[in-house]
């Protein structure tokens, strides 16, 4: 049941009616609660749940009746003008008010800039032209803490006398220290290894998500992606070189598993078998996850606390953290929460600039 549902999303999205991640999870609770016994009481549980915009109300019926009763319509489902709905219909007065009749923006809010305003959006609610912005500046987004990842030499900091560079530079001056030289220990730059979930719950999140990642990697000297859903793949030589929608034009011939369940514990222990190389005490593994594994939870709790063993820092984004009634109760992230160091949103711009001042910190 929990896969239909999920399924019958996808198809509302196909026909234009936007549904959110958080709106899922609500959807699946309510259908749990009313259970499949009466289509009708499903339709009103889902439509309360799955439709926040008054123009999709009536669309919606339609919707249910095509993707779960098998009645295909001469004529595919429009929405209502307006001024034509019913004011009686159930439940419509929890629906968002329409345009013209919603309050005017208060003075800080015209002054907002398009991209001010759409930070604070989570990417699934973004029409076409609005994901291509928000896309731009995603991949713009990492470009200060670039600057910060510089490790190059600069002059002073004395640390300890360089007596060999000291007498090399005394050969120009006849062999008098006319300057002495100092050293201090180079840094170097910690590994970050980033795992992306690319099942069928993250297919909405994944293109802002690949676009940071892209950032990421583009700033990153040593860094190393992988992808998985039931399997572990390896796709840094793609998001190194910044091709991003080429990569995910391609991702479907690269990843054959793609959109399907996801098996995190599997992946971990194949990280950890196949690629222990790039893990280490400097390393900084991102997980990019919401959680749902269908695997054994025993057994993603085991590779968790050994990957959490081997590295110095482990971050999990999650894009459903969105919602403030948000509790990571599924099995995979219950069992995955107790290794993590910093859980942390990543469904809008604003969340992912906060993941960016994080990995400032982790860095230094």
């Amino acid at each position: 049941m929990q896969e239909r549902l999920v399924g019958f999303t996808r198809f509302l999205n196909q026909h234009g009616v936007v549904v959110s991640t958080a709106q899922t999870i609500d959807a699946l609770r309510a259908a749990a609660e009313v259970g499949p016994g009466s289509p009708q009481d499903l339709m009103g549980a889902l439509r309360a749940t799955l439709v926040h915009r008054r123009e999709d109300y009536l669309a919606f019926a339609g919707l249910f009746e095509r993707f779960f009763l098998d009645r295909p319509s001469e004529q595919e489902p429009t929405a209502a003008p307006l001024d034509r709905l019913d004011p009686d219909l159930p439940g419509l007065g929890l629906l968002p008010a329409a345009a013209e009749e919603a309050a005017p923006p208060s003075e800080s809010q015209a002054l907002a800039s398009p991209v001010e305003v759409l930070g604070r959006t989570g990417f699934d609610r973004l029409d076409p032209g609005q994901a291509a912005l928000m896309a731009a500046e995603v991949a713009k987004l990492l470009r200060p803490l670039a600057r910060r990842l510089s490790r190059r030499r600069r002059p002073g900091g004395r640390q300890a006398p360089a007596w060999r560079a000291t007498l090399r530079r005394s050969l120009a001056a006849g062999g008098e220290l006319v300057e002495l030289q100092f050293r201090r220990r180079a840094k170097r730059q910690r590994r970050l290894v980033v795992l992306a979930d690319v099942s069928g719950s993250m297919e909405l999140s994944a293109p802002f998500v690949f676009h940071f990642i892209s950032g990421l990697a583009g700033i990153w000297r040593q860094v190393e992606v992988f992808v998985f859903a039931t399997r572990l793949t390896r796709v840094t030589p793609w998001l190194a070189r910044g091709e991003v929608g080429r990569f995910l034009k391609a991702l479907p011939r690269l990843v054959p598993d793609l959109a399907g369940g996801t098996r995190l514990g599997a992946a971990l222990a194949t990280l950890m078998r196949r690629h222990g190389g790039y893990l280490g005490p400097s390393t900084v593994v991102l997980v990019f996850s919401d959680g749902w594994d269908r695997g054994d939870p025993v057994v993603l709790g085991r590779e968790m606390a050994r990957l959490h063993r081997r590295t110095r820092r482990l971050v999990w984004l999650n894009p459903l953290l969105e919602s403030p009634n948000y509790q990571p109760l599924n099995r995979g992230m219950a069992a995955a929460l107790p290794h993590v160091d910093h859980f942390l949103a990543c469904h809008n711009l604003v969340s992912l600039q906060r993941v960016a001042r994080v990995l400032e910190r982790l860095v230094r």
